[in-house]
């Protein structure tokens, strides 16, 4: 496996490398620039911190969790990154997909050791984006299916939040035995809707990407899915 070795201070624009290793000295991605490793892209909009004797390599081997399975494309820092503020890009090749389709893909991340799912925000086949308001310390990235995803809420009574159908044509439906809130965002991230209705009518909306936000209103949890309407 190639590796590139970087021992300096990064203030460059954009720096792309096969995998990025720090020795002695650290890598800081300023505010603005953008980083490439392998697939990986690291945009921040505040200086993001790679520290000595830190890495990112790349894997591909499937993360599997909660019966489900990744991408076989996984990213991992050696120690968790400082926290990262800003865009990541996912950039996978079709032979990575691991029978995931690029419609139902969503940005995986691992934080203190639990997998977290993001919406994608672009809509782009072999691509997955997503823009951090709040800022994340970051173990590993990697992409699931927004039908299964590595990490699924438990609820009472050993239930499992489900969506479906999806891809859906009418009616959505929110499988879950507590009291939830579901909030509705366009491709643009633009709010749609907000219910607490756990059957949603989406037939007179357009066709295309949209995002399911479902918040457990007894304890604040939330799972993000990204739902096709067709």
């Amino acid at each position: 496996m190639k590796k590139i070795i970087f021992i300096a201070f990064l203030s460059a624009s954009f720096m792309s490398a096969q995998e990025l290793s720090t020795t002695s000295g650290i890598v800081t991605i300023k505010s603005g620039a953008s980083m490439n490793v392998n697939g990986l892209v690291l945009n921040p909009t505040t200086d993001h911190v790679i520290g000595n004797n830190n890495s990112i390599t790349m894997s591909t081997t499937p993360i599997t969790s909660n019966g489900n399975a990744s991408m076989s494309r996984v990213y991992n820092y050696a120690s968790p990154s400082a926290d990262f503020l800003g865009t990541i890009v996912y950039q996978y090749e079709d032979a990575d997909q691991n029978s995931i389709l690029d419609a139902d893909a969503v940005l995986e991340v691992n934080v203190a050791d639990q997998w977290q799912n993001y919406a994608d925000s672009d809509g782009v086949d072999n691509s997955v984006t997503h823009a951090f308001s709040s800022a994340v310390q970051i173990s590993s990235v990697t992409a699931s299916s927004s039908a299964a995803t590595l990490t699924v809420e438990s609820v009472s009574d050993n239930q499992l939040l489900k969506v479906y159908p999806n891809p859906v044509v009418s009616q959505i439906n929110i499988a879950h035995n507590e009291r939830i809130e579901a909030t509705v965002f366009n491709q643009l991230g633009q709010h749609v809707l907000t219910t607490q209705e756990k059957t949603i009518d989406l037939s007179s909306y357009s066709k295309g990407v949209y995002t399911l936000k479902i918040r457990n209103l007894n304890n604040n949890n939330t799972n993000n899915f990204k739902i096709i309407k067709q």
